[in-house]
């Protein structure tokens, strides 16, 4: 911009002089005879030469320079117009003759000087910005309808499969045989079906005997055997099954003197029991049925060697149903239609109870109440007919691991000549039978957890009984026993704990301590019941290879009473244990090694009968 404005100038100067001198044109110069070099091959400015031409010589050689520097570069142009500027006194100096005509002169042209400018201040200050304040604008809001419709989503999972790992095979058959001391030989078998959807079925023996025992040798051996049958059913919504079995069990009344009865009158105290019984039970299989229930049917038919026999037919039905999700339904009831023949006749014992309960839970409060109501005809007299016993049971979860309990309780004890028979052989015949009546119990107690692997339970009782039974000698034969029942009322405290501690399958230990108080009339003591009962049992597993089982007992506080000489007697306490060991020896076979009465105590658990000592039995066992 500022080269075009110079350039300006310049044309207007040059237009003035030209006007100035402009000569007449007789006296116009010869024209140039040296061409000018516009080119500039040299790189430098070029010396302009006009033709001498007096008065004329200085104007001409400023016109030429001027033509030259519209060719050439733009700095050397601006260095010609820098040398007009400073050469300008030289035009004022010319001298004018008196005539009109410029004098000659010679004009010089310097390229010397050196222009310099002042520095200039540059301010680094920001401008300040001024932030756009937007303006206030509305909310705008739409209320139409929007119909959004989307296409029906179609998900086709594609289930992950785990490898079907191949089924362990099922051993479910197994043979045992082995062999011990007083001549003791046993013999076991269970075979049953493998794996089916449908039904399962099964076939099961077993012989134990010794030939010789503690008294007498051959007059106290002993021997038992049992061969059943069990089948199931299985559907969507029952299982049916039925188990037929038969024992006979022999015994010997070895109570007696030792010496006093010889070989040839063992006949004379032989006791036989021959035993069939069938049972067939219905259970509700559906998770989604609301009434859970389980009924059962059951006959047992007892025959001794002194022609007593026991005919029973048991029917039980238990039942539960949700009302709402906190009161629950249950019903128990019984139907036992007994009927004993011995040398006294026939005799029936009829029983029927109807139990039902209401179970209401709330939060950390489970209570649970009945009425009980037992209709009996029994052969005592005093018996009545028809009870009644109202019963609760409260329970309260203190904590997640604890939770108190107790309760009010009562209910008709069944008894029959096999349970009897089952808890003492040694009775004598036509032994008397009599329900025992509970009138009123009372208990409290904890339960609960006290870490991951230990729970326990303790528990105080008071009750209230009637027709209680006790065993003792029979004052016509102390080698037998009769049942006595107190017919008034007896008290009984019991003092329980139970505590079970359960590390996986490898080991597995429980604990459970009794102790007793009696308070009798019309009989003299609680003749052979313990006053205080301890069982410890233990199972341990070492590497699926070996397994241990050991098993304590201990009976304390037993008497009996020989009526025959007025004479009681406090038994020693009875302390057993016992060891077993198994030990794997293939996938078909393994050994078992069992050990009784390791202490070798020859303890009597009722009057006159002691019990073999150490006794072991060893043998081998076959699974396929």
């Amino acid at each position: 911009m500022k080269i075009e404005l110079m350039n300006k100038e310049f044309r207007m100067l040059k237009g003035k002089i030209e006007r100035r001198i402009a000569p007449h044109p007789c006296e116009v110069a010869a024209p140039i005879t040296e061409p000018v070099d516009r080119s500039n091959r040299s790189g430098g400015p070029k010396e302009c030469r006009i033709a001498p031409h007096p008065g004329t010589a200085a104007i001409r050689n400023s016109l030429f320079f001027c033509s030259a520097f519209n060719s050439f570069f733009l700095i050397p142009g601006l260095l010609t117009l820098l040398s007009l500027v400073f050469a300008f006194p030289a035009f004022s100096q010319v001298k004018y003759r008196e005539d009109g005509q410029i004098e000659s002169a010679e004009i010089v042209i310097e390229k010397d000087r050196k222009i310099e400018l002042p520095e200039a201040n540059r301010n680094f200050e920001k401008i300040p910005t001024t932030a756009a304040v937007p303006a206030p604008r509305g909310q705008d809001y739409d209320y139409g309808e929007k119909n959004f419709r989307i296409g029906d989503l179609r998900f086709s999972p594609r289930v992950l499969q785990l490898p079907t790992e191949p089924l362990t095979k099922l051993y479910g058959n197994h043979v045992r045989v082995g062999v011990g001391n007083y001549a003791t030989l046993n013999a076991e078998g269970y075979f049953n079906t493998k794996r089916t959807d449908d039904y399962a079925y099964g076939l099961r023996f077993k012989h134990r005997s010794s030939q010789v025992g503690p008294v007498d040798r051959e007059n106290s051996a002993t021997s038992a055997n049992m061969v059943g049958f069990q089948g199931k059913y299985f559907t969507d919504l029952a299982t049916l099954s039925a188990d037929v079995q038969y024992n006979r069990d022999k015994y010997y009344f070895y109570g007696y003197r030792p010496g006093t009865v010889t070989s040839d009158g063992r006949k004379n105290i032989e006791q036989v029991f021959n035993t069939l019984s069938f049972e067939g039970r219905i259970t509700n299989a559906s998770q989604e049925a609301p009434l859970d229930y389980d009924l059962s049917a059951r006959f047992t038919n007892l025959k001794d060697h002194y022609q007593a026999s026991e005919f029973d037919w048991t029917t039980q039905l238990s039942a539960a149903y949700p009302i709402t999700d906190n009161i629950k339904a249950l019903l128990n009831a019984d139907l036992y239609v007994t009927k004993r023949k011995d040398m006294r006749g026939d005799l029936s014992r009829n029983l029927f109870r109807f139990r039902p309960y209401f179970q209401l839970t709330q939060d950390a409060l489970t209570v649970k109440t009945s009425l009980n109501v037992v209709y009996e005809n029994d052969t005592v007299a005093t018996a009545k007919t028809l009870h009644f016993y109202p019963t609760v049971d409260v329970a309260y979860a203190l904590s997640d691991d604890v939770t108190a309990f107790g309760g009010l309780d009562g209910d008709l004890q069944r008894t029959s000549l096999r349970g009897f028979v089952q808890d003492n052989p040694y009775l004598v015949a036509n032994v008397p039978l009599v329900h025992t009546n509970k009138v009123r119990e009372l208990y409290a107690g904890l339960r609960g957890r006290a870490n991951r692997d230990v729970t326990f339970e303790l528990r105080v009782a008071t009750a209230r009984y009637r027709n209680l039974y006790f065993f003792n000698n029979s004052a016509s034969d102390t080698s037998r026993f009769t049942i006595l029942h107190n017919t008034d009322v007896s008290s009984v405290l019991d003092l329980g704990f139970q505590v079970a501690y359960h590390v996986s399958e490898r080991f597995r230990s429980s604990l459970a301590l009794n102790a007793y108080n009696y308070r009798v009339r019309q009989v003299e003591a609680a003749w052979h019941r313990p006053t205080l009962t301890a069982t410890w049992i233990n199972t341990f597993n070492v590497r699926e290879k070996i397994y241990f089982g050991a098993n304590f007992y201990y009976l304390g506080g037993i008497q009996g009473k020989n009526f025959v000489t007025n004479r009681v007697r406090k038994l020693d306490p009875v302390v057993d244990l016992s060891l077993k060991v198994d030990y794997v020896i293939s996938t078909h076979f393994s050994a078992f090694l069992l050990i009784n009465n390791i202490f070798a105590q020859k303890y009597q658990r009722y009057l006159y009968y002691p019990q073999q000592r150490l006794n072991a039995l060893v043998g081998l066992t076959y699974s396929f």
